[in-house]
């Protein structure tokens, strides 16, 4: 029974053979015909084509994996029929795991380690954005080759290691931002020294200590609120906030702990006889100082991510969410008609459909785009009237749905399709 659907076509999808079964489901690799791509197809088993719960199971685990971005695991579609449902989903299997690459390869330099880092963290924030926490954020679920990250796990239940779990997560099964970036930092930690522990003496840098200290913090509230704060933390010193001379009297014993405490350092610093126990004294003291700086400075950061994401909100609850749509090639269309039709970047477009600067574009292949929604014609209703409610001009809809006469192609019951917004 496993076997019985190797040799089938879906839409532009050849499946070449099962993989395995999990619990309800039915796991196949198949090849893209047009663009020589690997893909798994998930699939109800065919015990279960009956088993409502286990349709909406593969129907959330779409909706994690719906935010694009190149370091997540790609969704290239879910598709229903009478009879099924079909995830299909970019192809990792038998990749090296961060883990893996670390216990065969040692430790990352601060160089290499900063460079991989930021990718995880770029991910994290674009689904933190769509509203989507890592359920098992650890090296066993991060894939690493040839420098490039894909972090695996967020649609479905992954390995946990509690070596890397917040004590929130672990005593009670609290999963949020702060908790992501607890694992964040720990993952930091494991690439730099192979542990999770970060050190009282240490030769790591300032910077990358004081911020691996801040993300570990056991209160969830004394760390980092999001990636980008941590981000901002690892790449140019976040300074303190200037002081105006007309409020110079008022941080005077401010400035004057500071002054000392930069003197108490120096002097520590030059009468440290080069060991490992008092230079570690040294290091301790001189980054305690600057996380509290950072903390500090950070607050104001905090603030303008607030506004900026309020803002986003009420824009996102304001205009209806993103649908895809499959637009079909026509003989001699190119990548940037497509693109201007539905009002996305080429860069978007490309990456929505794991295209590269070598893959070919043909006629009638089925490419995924994003739209705004589709909007089904009143009786009376026309064009105008259609655009001003999505807030897009009446062109936009025309091009879009390839009218060429309104008062044949818009009529009541069509369907047309609203591009998003510029």
């Amino acid at each position: 029974m496993t076997a019985q659907l190797i040799g089938e076509r879906l839409l532009n999808y050849e499946i070449k053979s099962f993989l395995r079964s999990e619990s309800f489901y039915d796991i196949y690799l198949a090849e893209h015909l047009l663009f020589d791509r690997k893909v798994l197809i998930q699939t109800l088993n065919s015990a279960f084509l009956q088993n409502t719960e286990a349709k909406e199971n593969l129907r959330r685990k779409a909706q994690n994996l719906r935010f694009a971005h190149p370091q997540g695991v790609l969704l290239y579609d879910l598709i229903e029929t009478p009879e099924n449902i079909y995830l299909i989903q970019e192809y990792l299997e038998n990749k090296p795991t961060l883990e893996q690459y670390i216990i065969q390869n040692g430790t990352l330099t601060e160089e290499k380690m900063l460079r991989i880092f930021r990718q995880i963290l770029d991910s994290l924030a674009s689904a933190h954005q769509s509203g989507i926490i890592h359920p098992a954020l650890n090296p066993k679920n991060i894939i690493l080759e040839d420098n490039q990250v894909k972090i695996l796990g967020f649609d479905a239940p992954a390995p946990q290691d509690k070596n890397f779990q917040s004590p929130e997560e672990l005593q009670k099964g609290n999963l949020s931002i702060e908790s992501n970036i607890f694992s964040l930092g720990k993952i930091a930690c494991f690439m730099l020294l192979g542990t999770t522990q970060l050190p009282k003496k240490h030769t790591i840098h300032p910077k990358i200590y004081e911020t691996i200290a801040i993300a570990t913090e056991k209160n969830p509230k004394a760390r980092f609120h999001s990636c980008t704060e941590l981000a901002a933390a690892l790449s140019e010193e976040v300074s303190v906030e200037e002081i105006e001379v007309k409020h110079a009297f008022t941080h005077l014993p401010l400035m004057i702990l500071g002054v000392l405490l930069s003197l108490l350092a120096f002097m520590l610093y030059s009468i440290a006889d080069e060991t490992d126990e008092k230079s570690s004294l040294v290091y301790n003291l001189y980054d305690q100082v600057r996380i509290q700086k950072i903390r500090d400075s950070l607050r104001k950061v905090r603030k303008r991510e607030f506004v900026r994401d309020s803002i986003r909100i009420a824009q996102n609850k304001a205009e209806n969410l993103q649908k895809i749509h499959i637009h079909k090639v026509k003989q001699g269309e190119s990548l940037k008609e497509i693109a201007e039709k539905y009002n996305m970047s080429i860069a978007h477009l490309k990456q929505l459909n794991g295209f590269t600067d070598k893959t070919p574009l043909r006629a009638d292949a089925g490419l995924r785009v994003v739209i705004r929604n589709y909007h089904k014609v009143l009786d009376k209703e026309e064009l105008e009237q259609i655009a001003q409610k999505y807030g897009i001009s009446k062109f936009e809809i025309i091009r879009a749905n390839d009218i060429e006469d309104e008062r044949k192609d818009v009529y009541p019951g069509a369907d047309l399709i609203i591009p998003i917004k510029k």
